[in-house]
């Protein structure tokens, strides 16, 4: 027994536990078996203990979803600037040779051109239907409906043209003599379907030019005529035949 005590006890253990079924103090027990855990709910559980925990199991990935995370994880970064160019159009113009109709020459070099907006636009033509040069810093216009009305406003700065041609400032197609230089010019137009239109225009500069046309409103074919004189311009178009 060594240094075991009558009643169980030893030096290092001086209170022993008791067993109260046997009586017997300091005796050795089995050790406790714990329950096991099982990672599997598919398996019969009916033996389970209350105090019996199972862990439970993820479900396994489906393949489409591995795929769409290692897509993610492939796939650069938005860029931003890139997205803000895409949107950006060229519309400037480097042109040197045979006009649109192939009667003559012409050569023009503009950093932006479009039907609203002309931003440094230098040029000019020898054809049939014009000849002269033209150059022009800035050019806006801007229409909108008001009603029944058709109202035009544009702004030129820094603008000169010279020579006769066919193609008229209202749209019309005749003939057009003399020149323009203008520092800064407003013009507006008001234009009603079936009526005809009305122009005026200031501007700061000279001017000495004339056309008379003919164009084509819709369904309505209009005869137009306009004048500019020193810093002023005055123009009609009137309605001569409908559809």
């Amino acid at each position: 027994m060594g240094d075991t005590r009558i009643d169980g006890s030893t030096p290092k253990n001086p209170y022993p536990e008791c067993d109260e079924e046997t009586g017997v103090c300091g005796g050795q027990k089995k050790p406790e078996v714990l329950p096991q855990y099982s990672r599997d709910l598919s398996e019969d559980q009916s033996h389970a203990g209350v105090g019996d925990w199972h862990a439970p199991m993820l479900p396994d990935p489906k393949p489409t979803q591995v795929a769409e995370v290692a897509k993610n994880m492939s796939s650069p970064p938005l860029n931003n600037s890139a997205s803000k160019e895409e949107g950006w159009k060229d519309h400037s113009v480097a042109h040197v040779g045979l006009t649109k109709d192939r009667d003559g020459v012409e050569a023009q070099l503009a950093f932006h051109k479009t039907d609203d907006v002309t931003f440094l636009d230098v040029g000019g033509e020898a054809s049939e239907q014009q000849f002269g040069p033209h150059a022009t810093f800035l050019h806006g216009k801007k229409t909108e409906k008001l009603g029944g009305l058709d109202v035009s406003v544009s702004v030129d700065v820094g603008a000169v043209e010279a020579g006769p041609g066919i193609h008229n400032a209202d749209g019309s197609t005749g003939l057009h003599l003399g020149g323009t230089a203008t520092s800064v010019g407003v013009e507006g137009t008001v234009h009603k379907d079936g009526w005809g239109s009305v122009t005026g225009g200031l501007g700061g500069g000279v001017s000495a030019e004339g056309s008379l046309g003919v164009k084509k409103e819709g369904k309505t074919t209009e005869v137009c005529a306009r004048a500019s004189a020193l810093t002023f311009t005055v123009g009609a178009c009137f309605p001569v035949w409908r559809d």
